[in-house]
């Protein structure tokens, strides 16, 4: 099976979308999880019980910083 996670072809507009991350900003993403729930932001979905917060929710929190930092 080849692997996809880098070249993709479905359109443009899906690129960057959680099911559509390649593999480095998916590690990004992790990262991102992994410091909000150090400083216990997030809290990640545990057998029986749901996330604090859905990961649509984290992508959108992520890009809005990420915009953020470009203008300043």
């Amino acid at each position: 099976m080849e692997d996809n996670s880098t070249t993709t072809s479905l359109p443009a507009e899906l690129a960057g979308h959680l099911g559509n991350l390649t593999k480095e900003q998916e590690a990004v993403f992790t990262t991102f999880k992994e410091n909000l729930t150090n400083a216990k932001l997030y809290t990640p979905a545990t057998e029986g019980k749901a996330a604090s917060h859905r990961e649509t929710t984290l992508m959108y929190v992520s890009s809005a910083l990420r915009k953020r930092q470009t203008r300043h």
